[in-house]
């Protein structure tokens, strides 16, 4: 099969088989789904002059739609602040749904009466932006220690809660940030309203500020590392340090502090993490004139641009710690809870990774061909005779990832489906190089 074949029919498989199990069940998983699909369409329309899956697309972005009002009206609204859903949920549907507003008349070519308008676009946008914004914002102002952590500001996926509280408390975790930072930017790219710039600069500052109160002393900061606060030293070569962040901060001085839903387990991190952060600090350097202009910029941060860059570039740096040695993206470790309960949300990970990777490398002055070309060469190898994409894309054998497939695919229904979709990720960022060419030869990830 040809390079195009495979896509195709990985995105059928998708559609067919993947897509019912999220859609009207579950709602980030079907925010994130719709946003690689979307992605296809981007990329595929311009790569195949006789692409034709635009209708299929146009049908789910309208079904996400309607799926999406039904649970915000029954979330939100009067005393109720999202109780069911987390409000990391948001920020997927929130940039899903911005990319369809930049990207309205490419996404819906050729249909004479969408059901779903561009304002409506940007208006779902609007409401996931204010829900995790605001409600965030209310969780500050209150929260107190021990549950308070020693950086101010950043969101939160639900309120804290003591331990001895039987009900679950949420997290200040690195993906409920990073979808924050990544919304608010591309909100402010595509309106230009002072509100998202705010939002972005703060946001930008709460990473920063972990990233400068943890890591900037020596002391703290020995090769190999640990983690420090939020983000971790790599072994590196020569004096340059290499940075991966971590699923979510800590506090060594307030053990109570961050330990929520799902508890938190020791040396655990996401690639979707790296891939939210660096296309969010990406975006941050593309506005960092206004940006630069803010007064809580030149308050808290009086060397930015160039902070930022510094900091940009130590986490794309870091990017190789994520590949393995034939250069394919491989899995998260996972620990505790992770390990099976949240296997599915897990596996989603390399698919965020790969979404953002060229816009950011390119951005960094790094090529990202070789890293694009083996892991979406990974991706076909590993394709069954039914298209199903496999949660592993290689055959890495020196780390224990701590999953068992068959254990997890026997009560999830989810995995195979976040498994699909995040290789179609990896697909759509490999047409950028591989478009209308032969499906890759099998040197390209030796």
């Amino acid at each position: 099969m040809s390079y195009e074949e495979s896509v195709l029919a990985i995105f059928q498989r998708l559609h067919d088989v993947s897509w019912p199990v999220f859609i009207d069940n579950d709602f980030w998983h079907t925010a994130n789904t719709l946003d690689t699909c979307v992605d296809f369409v981007l990329e595929g329309s311009k790569a195949w002059k006789d692409f034709d899956r635009y209708q299929q697309v146009q049908t789910m972005v309208e079904n996400s739609y309607l799926f999406f009002n039904k649970k915000y009206d029954e979330q939100n609204g009067g005393d109720r602040r999202s109780p069911d859903v987390w409000w990391d949920d948001y920020g997927w549907w929130g940039i899903t749904f911005t990319k369809l507003y930049q990207h309205y008349s490419d996404v819906f070519k050729g249909l004479e009466s969408p059901k779903v308008t561009r304002p409506q676009c940007l208006e779902v946008a609007r409401k996931c932006w204010t829900a995790l914004g605001s409600y965030s914002d209310e969780v500050n102002r209150s929260v107190q220690p021990p549950l308070k952590g020693p950086v101010e500001g950043g969101v939160w996926n639900h309120p804290p809660k003591p331990k001895t509280d039987p009900v679950k408390g949420g997290i200040q975790n690195t993906v409920t940030n990073g979808l924050y930072l990544v919304l608010s930017a591309r909100l402010y790219q595509n309106t230009k309203e002072q509100a998202f710039l705010d939002a972005t600069a703060s946001q930008y500052l709460w990473f920063r500020n972990w990233f400068t109160q943890y890591l900037q002393k020596p002391d703290q900061c020995q090769f190999p590392g640990i983690q420090e606060g939020l983000f971790r030293c790599l072994q590196s070569a020569g004096n340059d340090r290499l940075y991966v962040i971590y699923e979510r901060p800590i506090d060594p001085k307030n053990p109570d502090y961050n330990q929520g839903d799902p508890p938190f387990a020791k040396d655990q991190w996401w690639a979707g993490d790296q891939g939210l952060l660096l296309g969010g600090l990406a975006a941050v350097l593309d506005s960092q004139q206004q940006i630069k202009a803010l007064p809580i910029i030149q308050k808290q941060d009086p060397t930015f641009p160039k902070s930022a860059e510094d900091m940009f570039l130590s986490l794309a740096n870091g990017i190789s710690w994520l590949f393995d040695p034939t250069g394919v993206l491989h899995e998260s470790k996972l620990n505790g809870t992770f390990r099976t309960n949240f296997a599915a949300d897990m596996a989603t990970g390399k698919g965020v990774m790969m979404r953002y990777l060229y816009y950011a490398l390119k951005k960094a002055g790094v090529d990202p061909k070789n890293y694009i070309e083996r892991s979406a060469a990974a991706v076909i190898r590993t394709e069954g005779d039914a298209h199903q994409v496999n949660f592993q894309w290689n055959e890495r054998t020196d780390t224990k990832i701590g999953t068992n497939e068959k254990e997890v695919l026997k009560t999830d229904p989810r995995f195979d489906p976040t498994s699909q979709s995040a290789g179609l990720d990896a697909l759509n960022a490999g047409i950028q190089y591989l478009k209308e060419s032969a499906q890759p030869k099998e040197s390209a990830a030796d």
